[in-house]
């Protein structure tokens, strides 16, 4: 994972086991919204929109692929936030 500024964080898998990335980063997204942080005094409820990018292939750089992500992720916030929007064609 790299962070790259903000809110903003970059996850990259490389794993020939996954076959459904948006299923994956979906999981990820609804386990994080289902875990509210407790304290004493209050509770968040923590939202994440993921943005996913697929380079099945490999003729993509690495800043066209984060491009692809990055508009894949405010196309999921424009949907209402706490969305995974993909542009991979499966």
């Amino acid at each position: 994972m790299l962070g790259l500024g903000g809110e903003e964080f970059i996850l990259l898998i490389y794993d020939d086991a996954i076959s459904d990335y948006y299923e994956f980063v979906e999981n990820i997204r609804t386990t994080i919204f289902s875990r509210p942080l407790q304290t004493e005094e209050l509770r968040l409820t923590l939202t994440a929109s993921f943005g996913v990018a697929c380079n099945s292939h490999h003729d993509l750089s690495f800043e066209a692929l984060l491009k692809e992500s990055d508009k894949a992720m405010y196309q999921a916030k424009d949907q209402g936030r706490n969305q995974t929007f993909s542009s991979c064609k499966m």
